[in-house]
Parts: structure tokens; C-alpha cells; sequence
């Protein structure tokens, strides 16, 4: 049986939704932030998560179309 392989990008987003979550938990209810900030920060905090798992994601398309015109142009020499 063949071993799925994740995407970096789909690991750091999981990674730092973890780490987001962990820290939220832990400190919104030692805080005394408006439930109003609370929720902004944690609305960023989710539109950050998102450029980041698009830039990666855009970053491995472009490596991945790369490689494959280096394989397309070795295979012509």
C-alpha cells in the first residue's frame, strides 16, 4: 500500500492552525480583551493562515512546473 505523501503547505497550515488554536485556548481566558478584539484577532489571524497556505501552495505549482520543464528539455538533448 502506497504512503500518501501531504504537501508542505497543507503541513504548515495545519501546523500553525494547531499552534493558533493552542494559544487561544490558553489565553483567552486569562485575558480581560474585549470579546470584540478577540474575535478580529483571531479573524487575522485566520487571513494570515490563508495567504500563507496560498503563497506555499503557488510556490510548489511554480517548483513542480519548473521540474517539469527541466525533465521536457533534458529529454529533447
Amino acid at each position: 500500500m502506497k504512503r500518501r505523501r501531504f504537501r508542505k503547505s497543507t503541513v504548515i497550515l495545519l501546523g500553525f492552525t494547531l499552534y493558533s488554536v493552542a494559544v487561544y485556548a490558553y489565553f483567552i481566558p486569562r485575558t480581560d480583551m474585549s470579546s470584540r478584539h478577540i474575535w478580529a484577532t483571531m479573524a487575522l489571524n485566520a487571513v494570515i493562515l490563508v495567504a500563507l497556505w496560498y503563497l506555499y501552495r503557488r510556490r510548489e505549482k511554480l517548483a513542480d512546473k519548473r521540474g517539469q520543464d527541466v525533465n521536457i528539455n533534458q529529454e529533447k538533448r
